[in-house]
């Protein structure tokens, strides 16, 4: 697709982040076999490969693909124009260049150095990406939805702020495994959820989108189908429903590092019930949009 692409589409640079992401998703993959098999003789060890895998599927194929969506997708959110494509095809170059290193440090057991470099290159782009998407906020309409993807944009930085002390030896008092579980607590629910339920409900309302409705140019006899409309867009939560869900993961992740205390289960339980109410309030609105 995007060899036969025109008018110059193929050199920008969110078909970078499509075109990197599956690319980063098949080394994961590969790592996968490495794991089930307990074949593999690295220098890094089967843990090395663990982390390499959840870095190679979760920080490449899952975050890139996110970002480069985002980059598409977040200034219609709030009917504006992105802020800066020269920041956008800047933190491309960063995000591939550490990428590499985040994967392929912890096969070698290179911690310290290369995946290091790796965290340090990619939190590069990273700044630049959450620069520009806030920006971006400032300059369009503000509305739930999108507060509430803006927000979500620093739980992917949970595992990153951990990974310092993981990486040189520096004593937490939190056993790792706890750390991991936590940290891959805000990446997902933090993260991943918020931006996957604003994306399926832009989705869901795009369906029903006709060029009555929107632009009048679809010209494929298709009403636009599975095109995001610039306008009359939902916006399911408020600043007090965002507040609340963020919350709510924070507590549910201070609840995993401190699982052997009594008071841990008041957090998860508490938290998961935020979560699930406003997690079922999203699917309704799906629905009703579908």
């Amino acid at each position: 697709m995007v060899r036969r692409s025109e008018d110059g589409r193929a050199l920008d640079p969110t078909v970078g982040f499509y075109l990197l992401s599956p690319f980063v998703y098949l080394i994961g993959l590969a790592f996968a076999f490495g794991l089930y098999s307990h074949g593999w003789d690295v220098p890094g060890g089967w843990y090395g490969l663990r982390e390499a895998h959840v870095h190679a599927n979760a920080w490449g194929f899952l975050g890139l693909a996110a970002i480069g969506t985002l980059y598409d997708l977040f200034p219609r959110l709030v009917d504006a124009e992105l802020y800066s494509d020269r920041l956008k095809r800047y933190s491309l170059p960063l995000f591939a260049l550490g990428i590499v290193p985040l994967v392929v440090g912890p096969v070698l057991g290179m911690g310290k150095t290369v995946t290091a470099t790796g965290l340090v290159l990619y939190a590069a782009g990273y700044a630049l990406y959450v620069y520009t998407l806030a920006r971006t906020y400032r300059a369009g309409t503000p509305n739930g939805t999108a507060l509430s993807v803006l927000v979500a944009q620093v739980w992917i930085l949970g595992p990153a702020s951990f990974a310092p002390f993981i990486l040189f030896g520096v004593p937490l008092s939190v056993p790792e495994p706890w750390i991991e579980t936590g940290a891959l607590h805000f990446f997902f629910l933090g993260w991943a959820l918020p931006i996957a339920l604003a994306g399926s409900l832009l989705v869901a309302r795009s369906l029903k989108w006709t060029p009555d409705a929107g632009r009048s140019d679809a010209g494929d006899g298709g009403g636009g189908r599975g095109l995001v409309p610039a306008s009359a867009l939902p916006s399911v939560v408020g600043p007090r429903s965002v507040l609340a869900w963020n919350l709510a993961v924070l507590a549910i992740g201070i609840g995993f590092f401190y699982q052997d205390q009594s008071w841990s289960a008041l957090l998860h339980g508490s938290g998961f019930a935020v979560l699930l109410g406003l997690w079922g309030y999203y699917l309704f609105e799906i629905i009703e949009q579908r």
